[in-house]
């Protein structure tokens, strides 16, 4: 058998390039199963009564009665706890909470009880760790009592 130095050399079916060009294929479609499967449905949306919660907490504030200043103090720290509260919901199920005052057209799922009884019970406990000195530190970073000199009732 000899070979012929003219005769064209007969190239590889699989050539480097060719196989650079299918592998980058495949991991192109790969990555575009990999996006289309993480690829998830939007948050269901829910409601919750902002102004029903706050005017019932405002209801109990006006009847107990208290100084100017620990209304004040006590209304920060129930609003942070609304807000924290309201927060980890959307965290913990998964939704997008909307005020319900917000909502112009729609019916979506009221969590307002659920919500008012979260809040309640957590502001409860923040009142409960509250220091009960005046002038002692504030694990929640509002001030101090104010000139008045009473300690913060729970």
């Amino acid at each position: 058998m000899s070979i012929d130095p003219v005769s064209p050399r007969r190239k590889a079916p699989f050539t480097v390039q060719y196989g650079l060009v299918v592998g980058l294929a495949a991991v192109v479609v790969a990555q575009a199963g990999l996006f289309i499967r993480m690829e998830r449905a939007p948050p269901p949306i829910v409601t919750v009564g902002v102004r029903q919660i706050t005017q019932e907490y405002v209801g109990k504030l006006a009847a107990t009665p208290m100084s100017a200043e620990e209304a004040r103090i006590r209304t920060e720290l129930y609003l942070a706890v609304a807000q924290d509260t309201i927060q980890r919901l959307s965290l913990d199920k998964d939704v997008l909470v909307v005020a319900r005052e917000c909502v112009l057209a729609g019916e979506h799922a009221d969590l307002t009880p659920q919500v008012s009884r979260l809040v309640s019970a957590a502001f409860e406990k923040a009142v409960g760790e509250r220091p009960a000195t005046p002038g002692a530190a504030q694990p929640t970073g509002l001030a101090s009592p104010g000139a008045s000199g009473h300690a913060p009732r729970p």
